[in-house]
């Protein structure tokens, strides 16, 4: 589950949800990285998932195993996600 090895790596890190929070622009408050943790919240976006992994210096295979391995659908559509924001980042004025 991708919310107890969230709250795994946290607490190693020794870094609160609140931070965490902040650690990721906002993007998700601390009560959503609560639910996510505590397992009422299983749904989560690409971009959260990199958000996250970035602000715990992980990747996100390592926070979600069914990214790990050739081949996975969730793996075709994570690696879609990062060239589309690359794209985005690339157009970007500056």
């Amino acid at each position: 589950m991708i919310g107890s090895r969230i709250r795994e790596l946290r607490q190693q890190q020794g870094i609160s949800a609140q931070r965490l929070s902040d650690a990721v622009g906002g993007l998700m408050t601390r009560a959503v990285i609560a639910n996510l943790e505590n397992g009422r919240k299983q749904d989560l976006l690409v971009n959260e998932l990199v958000a996250i992994a970035d602000a715990l210096g992980v990747v996100p295979e390592q926070l979600d195993e069914r990214l790990r391995g050739s081949g996975s659908q969730w793996q075709a559509g994570y690696q879609q996600a990062i060239r589309d924001a690359c794209a985005r980042i690339s157009e970007l004025p500056g």
